[in-house]
């Protein structure tokens, strides 16, 4: 009992004087200002539905915030449409300058009416085909895109730099061969969703990369046959 009263007394000693008792530096604690921040973050997109066609393909997008297709053809893009009333913009200009064998990519970013049986449709009239696909994660913006037309077995669309963190990429492939077989490969961490074999119409291909750190990327495509073809890549933040 001496011992604790000798405590007490010299700890109102120590309030007298205008003096604190510090905290040990392991027991002090951060405020929500002072946590430390978190490392980088993983890529914020997530594949949700694909589905491949000629004139027209059908999907799910329920969910979706961005919503891809991506139509390869002899000469003239048409017009895209989906079913339930969602709004495609054409990334611009064409790929391959609206010579034999182009393509484009159609963007639709928040979609307004997502949901079961969304059919994209194209009025293009040169033997097109196309790959579509839906994608969920925060979307504002096509961040950037470029393509170009090549002959040969393989293509690439050029190189683009993403400006943020975290973005989804996508590449476009038209390729035609009259007898064609075997299946196209890409490089560079790309993902192919789908794939129309060419022949009777020219050939789609789509892939896609999620990425979680800005980067400079020019994928190749290569195809089992040498043709005439053209590709392209966009990214979205």
């Amino acid at each position: 009992m001496k011992r604790i009263s000798s405590l007490l007394l010299s700890l109102i000693a120590l309030v007298a004087m205008g003096n604190s008792v510090p905290i040990p530096q392991q027991a002090q604690f951060f405020s929500a200002k002072q946590k430390p921040a978190s490392g980088g973050g993983g890529g914020s997109f997530t594949l949700l539905t694909h589905n491949k066609g000629t004139t027209s393909a059908t999907m799910d997008d329920t969910g979706a915030t961005i919503l891809v297709a991506y139509v390869a053809y002899n000469t003239g893009p048409g017009t895209l449409s989906s079913s339930r009333g969602n709004t495609f913009t054409a990334i611009s200009p064409e790929w391959g300058g609206g010579a034999s064998g182009s393509s484009t990519m159609y963007v639709c970013i928040n979609p307004s009416n997502p949901g079961t049986g969304d059919t994209i449709s194209t009025t293009s009239a040169g033997a097109p085909s196309m790959c579509i696909a839906s994608f969920s994660g925060t979307a504002t913006a096509v961040d950037q895109s470029t393509g170009q037309q090549v002959s040969g077995t393989s293509c690439q669309p050029g190189s683009i730099t993403t400006t943020v963190a975290n973005e989804v990429l996508f590449a476009g492939l038209n390729w035609y061969n009259a007898s064609p077989s075997g299946s196209v490969t890409v490089d560079s961490s790309f993902t192919i969703t789908d794939q129309n074999t060419p022949g009777s119409v020219f050939g789609a291909v789509l892939a896609y990369r999620v990425v979680s750190s800005t980067l400079t990327v020019n994928p190749t495509f290569t195809t089992p046959q040498s043709g005439g073809s053209s590709c392209g890549q966009i990214s979205i933040k």
